[in-house]
């Protein structure tokens, strides 16, 4: 996952711009999106864009393509939907930029494929944006992101520390539970001591966080 200067001086998650095989450059976790940036700071990646197609039980198609940033949502009749550019959520149908170990693990989430960025991560593509909605909302809903493996409350704020948005993964945690609190929820409380309307609130500004630019859609 992932995420802006303080408060109301938000700084946009950048897009993405697509490049050309093999092209060898520096990547890095942007704090805003999760999204890949040149920075001369950080070592040296291979780029290799890939062309992946996943078909699902009922017959439906997603083709990722990573060199031009685009996904198309293929139906059982031959309809298309491109969506290119943006950020790469809005992209997925993902806005909680979920990401996974494996394809298994993705579909498990309700999933229909994948998006694998220049570094390894998995990131689920969803069907529609209310499926990856659904998905984001199961996840926060799991009983390791309200409660410590000691069984000690865990806090929304330690949630987006320690598993959501940890520093490790190139995030800055601390700026990210400010923009939530900015939002008006109350981040030392536990997710399961939400109400129903406070985690539609949650899951609104946890998805800003991680980009929701939209970028061109296409319908064929």
């Amino acid at each position: 996952t992932t995420n802006i200067s303080d408060y109301f001086n938000m700084m946009q998650p950048e897009s993405e711009i697509p490049m050309s095989p093999m092209m060898s450059y520096t990547a890095n976790k942007s704090a805003t999106n999760g999204e890949d940036f040149e920075d001369s700071s950080s070592s040296m990646y291979i780029y290799k864009p890939t062309n992946q197609e996943y078909v699902t039980t009922d017959g439906k198609k997603v083709v990722v393509d990573t060199q031009n940033l685009a996904v198309t949502y293929i139906d059982k009749n031959g309809s298309t939907v491109t969506k290119q550019g943006g950020h790469k959520a809005w992209r997925t149908n993902n806005p909680g930029n979920l990401s996974f170990s494996s394809l298994d693990a993705a579909k498990a989430s309700g999933a229909i494929g994948v998006w694998q960025d220049s570094l390894g991560h998995k990131y689920g593509i969803y069907a529609t944006p209310e499926e990856g909605r659904k998905a984001l909302k199961n996840k926060l809903n799991e009983k390791r992101f309200s409660v410590h493996p000691n069984g000690q409350k865990r806090s929304i704020a330690n949630m987006v520390r320690e598993i959501y948005a940890p520093a490790a993964d190139r995030n800055d945690p601390a700026k990210y539970t400010r923009f939530l609190a900015s939002q008006g929820i109350d981040v030392h409380k536990s997710v399961n001591e939400l109400s129903n309307i406070e985690k539609d609130k949650l899951i609104n500004a946890i998805s800003q966080m991680e980009g929701n630019k939209e970028g061109q859609t296409t319908i064929g």
